[in-house]
């Protein structure tokens, strides 16, 4: 059994399981993919700390940053794809 169960893969799912890490929670993430809807847009202009950015390219570092932070395989200690 889980103490944390992430539905999604976007920007909060993924800072969600990068504090579940932090504070040593079992969790899982269940997303189809990791980026959120910020892999579909062409270029994201209101993110916090990126002034102008392709989409794939931030769902790429939110993937990266999950990975850095939770030190698991590429999609986190217990990613499983969206049925």
């Amino acid at each position: 059994m889980h103490d944390l169960i992430i539905v999604g893969g976007g920007a909060a799912a993924l800072s969600a399981a990068v504090y579940a890490k932090r504070f040593n929670l079992d969790f899982i993430v269940i997303a189809e993919h990791l980026g959120g809807t910020a892999t579909q847009a062409w270029v994201v202009d209101n993110y916090l700390g990126f002034q102008h950015i392709m989409g794939v390219d931030i769902a790429n570092k939110f993937a990266y940053l999950m990975q850095c932070k939770t030190r698991a395989g590429p999609y986190g200690p217990g990613y499983l794809p969206e049925i």
